[in-house]
């Protein structure tokens, strides 16, 4: 009795879960068919889509030089039935080819207008498309025959070291460049400015790439230079440096006490061994004598230090002096 109740037991619970599992069946079969009812709605729809369409400049000549940003890509915004949007999916419009002897014009200016450039893309598109707007809505695009000249390159950059370090290189590499542009513009351009950029807390070495700052109508090769920065530790420095006299008459003789100054500055610790004191001048000027002030003394001047320092000092500002005549 108990095992043909156990059976009677199991075959009810199969039944019903062949029931439901048929009934989920059924209902996944009524979705796919609602989800298909609705999709086939959707795309008989009208919808509006971006679409991308290549564009490029053709026969152009050997010698000519585009010297602005080409534009590459068309982006245009369409008007179409749904399904329509599908075939662009899996192929792309054909590119438009815009023909150099066609819009070239004598002042160096390749120019194609909103309404040509609507036309070439109405073309590519399905006859029930329809143009809601295209970017950039006109073409204009600059070029020479090769003119060029080569300037250097003007870095434009706020480099700060950390604390107690000190910069020993600031370098752009390459530092000349080929610029390519009308002869009117090549005529006010003597460098090519580097984008603006900052870096703050430099400790050691840093390689950046830099966009040479752009100019409608020029075009720079290359577009990119490398800047090259090292921040060294700092070290205090002091040299002693000799006190030259300028502007003396032939039939003087003026001695100072004394002939030579400390200068103390700040440099980075690899560039000390570099430094001497010929990279310094520090100098008394006789005409101070002539000035008529009567003092017994005369002023130093520090005309001169190399770049590779900061903050140079003089230990002293003034010099005691004697005149002799010859």
């Amino acid at each position: 009795m108990r095992g043909s109740r156990k059976d009677v037991n199991k075959t009810l619970r199969n039944f019903f879960l062949w029931i439901k599992s048929k009934e989920f069946l059924v209902f996944l079969f009524f979705l796919f068919v609602s989800g298909l009812f609705w999709g086939v709605l959707a795309v008989k729809e009208p919808a509006e889509k971006e679409i991308g369409i290549l564009i490029s400049i053709v026969n152009q000549p050997k010698n000519v030089v585009i010297t602005s940003d080409n534009v590459d890509t068309l982006k245009v915004t369409v008007r179409d039935n749904g399904y329509n949007f599908i075939g662009y999916y899996f192929e792309r419009p054909e590119p438009i080819q815009i023909k150099f002897a066609s819009y070239a014009k004598d002042d160096g200016k390749i120019s194609v207008n909103n309404a040509e450039l609507a036309k070439m893309v109405k073309k590519r598109l399905e006859r029930s498309a329809e143009i809601v707007s295209i970017k950039p809505e006109k073409i204009e695009l600059y070029f020479n025959y090769g003119d060029y000249k080569v300037v250097p390159v003007a870095l434009d950059a706020d480099i700060k070291a950390a604390d107690k370090y000190f910069i020993t290189l600031k370098r752009v590499e390459p530092d000349t460049v080929r610029v390519y542009a009308s002869k009117s513009l090549l005529a006010n351009i003597d460098s090519a400015k580097t984008r603006y950029m900052r870096v703050s807390n430099l400790s050691g070495e840093a390689t950046y790439n830099v966009e040479l700052k752009k100019i409608n109508g020029v075009k720079y090769e290359p577009s990119r230079v490398k800047l090259l920065v090292n921040a060294d530790l700092q070290r205090d420095v002091s040299l002693e440096v000799p006190i030259e006299i300028c502007n003396v008459p032939d039939s003087v003789l003026l001695r100072i006490f004394p002939s030579k100054v400390h200068v103390s500055f700040v440099t980075g610790t690899s560039l000390v061994d570099n430094i001497t004191p010929e990279d310094f001048r520090v100098e008394v000027d006789y005409n101070d004598v002539e000035s008529g002030t009567g003092q017994k003394t005369l002023p130093l001047r520090l005309v001169k230090s190399p770049g590779m320092v900061k903050r140079p000092k003089m230990s002293l500002s003034k010099v005691d002096y004697l005149i002799e005549k010859l």
